[in-house]
Formats: structure tokens, C-alpha cells, sequence
């Protein structure tokens, strides 16, 4: 197949995953992100409904639904891509099976290459659930007394507002805030994710020779339980980019990773960098079946298409 089948099944596969995760996905940000300790899965999302209703659960989605289909479409693409120039190089033919470390390495790539689309995407949305401005306090002093400047203290309207009142205060690499813990947890975890994913995969083909539904329902099942492990397994790192994400502006708490690091391990101890767990693994299922499942069901209906 070529590789703009890769695109369009990583574009559908990506707006299914982002619509049924999102509200678990506020939970999970809203837990990393509290400041007076510990608050429990039920507790956050009966906070949400009794002060926010419903659509509390959904604030900042706007940002991920719109450019879900770009994300995915740019990892599974770049992927799908990688995937063939290996293939290629190796002296196989494109449409063979790549073995499990080109599957693997084609991972990292891909989960590399997305970073450029969702650090951006990542941090609309952590303001948005979070409730921040570009200041969540008073300015650092001036001559004596306090600053606050009318961009900087406002709260943000929506995806745009926040995406320019960030570039007016930082410009371009106020996007980029968190890119750091991002690819460290991006980069090598992608590359688990695929293998695990195509491990899951081609086993379940060999056993129960799965066709049409089949292979749909088997993607479903690959894509719960490869999203599940490997999220866990980077959610430590993903609570210091959540916070990282979070923080103030132009008065940051954080001096960078290492800094984040220690600082909430000094404050709440090593617990703090698993908060969020329940919610992550939950959503972690739920977000990857639904993507996986689109994504395989999309691109076999490209492929009968083709023939």
C-alpha cells in the first residue's frame, strides 16, 4: 500500500481515540497537576461534574479533536514511510513483513518526527484542562512593586487565544514548553509501542487465523493492551511533563526536567510520579483499541479499495 493509506488511516484512527480518551485524559492531567497532595480518580471527576457539569470533562478537547487527524496521520505516516525505506534498504521487498527491530526503530522515528505537531498540542490542551493563564500568580517585582501584565494574566478563551498569548510572551519556543520529558517519553516508548502492537498482532493471526471482523476485534485487543503497558511504563516522566506543561509562563516554578524532578520528589516524595495511574491505564485502553481499531479497519478497506 502507499503510504497516503498510512496517512488517512492514522487521520481516522486518531479523532476515535482522542474522542472517547479525552475526558479520562482531563482526569488524569487534573491529578498530576494538583497542587495540595493526592486527589483520588472518583474524587476529580466529582469535583468536575459538580462544579464544571459534563462538559467539564471535555475542556480542551477542541485543541487535540481538531488536530488529532494531523498527529496520527503524521506518526502513522512517517511510520508507514520508515517502514518501506528500511525495507528497502535491506534489499526486501516493501510489501514483505518487517521484521520485529524495523518495526521497532520505525517507532522511534515516527514517535520522534510527531513531537513537532503535538508538544504544541499537548500544551493547549494541559492549560485548557488546567484552567491556567500564562500566569497562575503575581509577576516578579518591578522597581519595587508587582507586575501584572494584561497578556500575561488573562485567562485563555480557547486553543488560538492560548496558542498567541503564548508566542507573545515567549514566542515560537513557548510552543515547545515540555518538548524535553515529551521526547523522552515519545522517543523510545514508540518504538515499544509498534513492536509490541505487531507482536500482539501477528501472533493472534497465526493462532486464530482471523479474518474481516476478526482482525478488527484483534486489533482492538492489541492496541488496549499494547497502549496500557506502555503508558504505564512512562508515567512517571509524563507527570514531570504534565507539570512542566502546566506551569507558569513567565514566573515558572520549574527550571527545567531535572528541576521538576526534584523538586516534586522533595514536596510529595517518590508517589507523586505515579499519580494518575488508574486514570492512565484506563484511558491508556480505551484511547489505543479505539485508535488501532480504526486505523486497521480503515486500512483494510483502503486495501480492498486498491484491489
Amino acid at each position: 500500500m502507499d503510504v497516503w493509506t498510512d496517512f488517512v488511516a492514522g487521520c481516522c484512527g486518531g479523532i476515535a481515540g482522542t474522542f472517547f480518551g479525552h475526558p479520562i485524559d482531563t482526569v488524569k492531567v487534573r491529578q498530576q497537576t494538583h497542587p495540595h497532595g493526592q486527589l483520588s480518580t472518583r474524587h476529580c471527576v466529582q469535583l468536575a461534574l459538580k462544579n464544571e457539569g459534563v462538559t467539564g470533562l471535555f475542556k480542551g478537547m477542541s485543541s487535540p479533536i481538531y488536530t488529532a487527524a494531523l498527529v496520527n496521520a503524521t506518526f502513522f505516516g512517517v511510520y508507514g514511510g520508515t517502514v518501506k525505506v528500511m525495507l528497502k534498504f535491506s534489499e526486501k521487498p516493501v510489501n514483505s513483513v518487517p521484521e520485529y527491530k524495523t518495526v521497532a526503530a520505525a517507532g522511534m522515528v515516527a514517535g520522534t518526527v510527531q513531537l513537532l505537531v503535538c508538544c504544541p498540542v499537548d500544551l493547549v490542551k494541559i492549560k485548557l484542562q488546567t484552567g491556567s493563564s500564562a500566569v497562575n500568580g503575581p509577576m516578579p517585582k518591578t522597581n519595587g512593586s508587582l507586575n501584572a501584565s494584561p497578556i500575561a494574566s488573562k485567562p485563555f478563551k480557547g486553543p488560538i487565544d492560548c496558542l498567541m498569548t503564548m508566542y507573545k510572551t515567549q514566542g515560537i519556543r513557548g510552543w515547545y514548553k515540555g518538548l524535553v520529558p515529551m521526547f523522552w517519553r515519545d522517543g523510545p516508548s514508540y518504538g515499544l509501542y509498534m513492536f509490541l502492537y505487531e507482536l500482539i498482532l501477528r501472533e493472534g493471526k497465526e493462532k486464530y487465523s482471523t479474518s474481516g471482523l476478526g482482525e478488527g476485534l484483534l486489533a482492538l485487543i492489541a492496541g488496549g493492551v499494547t497502549g496500557t503497558v506502555t503508558w504505564v511504563s512512562v508515567l512517571p516522566i509524563d507527570v514531570v511533563k504534565s507539570r512542566i506543561q502546566a506551569d507558569c509562563v513567565v514566573n515558572p516554578k520549574y527550571r527545567g526536567m531535572l528541576d521538576c524532578i526534584r523538586v516534586s520528589y522533595r514536596a510529595e516524595g517518590w508517589r507523586v510520579f505515579f499519580r494518575g495511574f488508574y486514570a492512565i491505564a484506563f484511558r491508556a485502553m480505551i484511547v489505543n483499541a479505539a485508535t488501532f481499531f480504526v486505523y486497521q479497519s480503515t486500512l483494510t478497506h483502503l486495501a480492498a479499495e486498491q484491489t
